[in-house]
């Protein structure tokens, strides 16, 4: 009876211990992901143009045209 009871407080040490594992492993990877996120360079780029042609007159163009 006391053999019983022993195997199956190991059991459950062992699965407690399995649980801890997996667990701490997935927090390592997480972080591993999210550093390796944090810390890469960006690759979007803005890639947008347009041409735009005006004209901008001075001063000194409409006093001539005041003189004449």
């Amino acid at each position: 009876m006391n053999n019983i009871w022993l195997l199956q407080a190991n059991k459950n040490a062992i699965k407690r211990r399995t649980t801890f594992s997996i667990q701490i492993l997935v927090i390592l990877y997480v972080l591993l992901l999210l550093i390796s996120q944090l810390t890469s360079p960006t690759v979007a780029y803005f890639d947008d143009s347009e041409t735009v042609t005006i004209t901008i007159s001075t001063g000194a163009e409409e006093q001539e045209e005041l003189m004449n």
